[in-house]
């Protein structure tokens, strides 16, 4: 169990009866709530560095990684879950490439 909410009532059901810490509790009925915790991705920056040259004064810029061709693009486990909607959930294309927020 990660989280127990107890809720305790505050008035009788029947007189209206204030019942206070002193009420002795004779049971408890319990319901559960499963659900997903919430994600937040995850964004690495690559900085290629440019470096002048001691010698020749020649500025040299580092190569970015093979999987970072572009400014802004997705990564690996993103695109598969994408695909995984389409594929398995059947979530229409136009709904999956659709970036509006609400």
């Amino acid at each position: 169990m990660d989280t127990v909410v107890a809720h305790r009532p505050t008035a009788c059901a029947t007189c209206q009866a204030l019942l206070d810490e002193q009420a002795p509790v004779t049971g408890c009925a319990r319901r559960q709530v499963h659900d997903l915790p919430p994600t937040r991705l995850h964004i690495t920056e690559h900085q290629a560095m440019q470096v002048r040259c001691p010698s020749c004064q020649q500025v040299t810029t580092a190569a970015f990684p093979t999987n970072a061709p572009s400014r802004v693009q997705y990564g690996r486990r993103l695109r598969a879950w994408a695909v995984y909607l389409v594929t398995h959930q059947c979530v229409p294309y136009a709904r999956v490439r659709d970036n509006r927020s609400d």
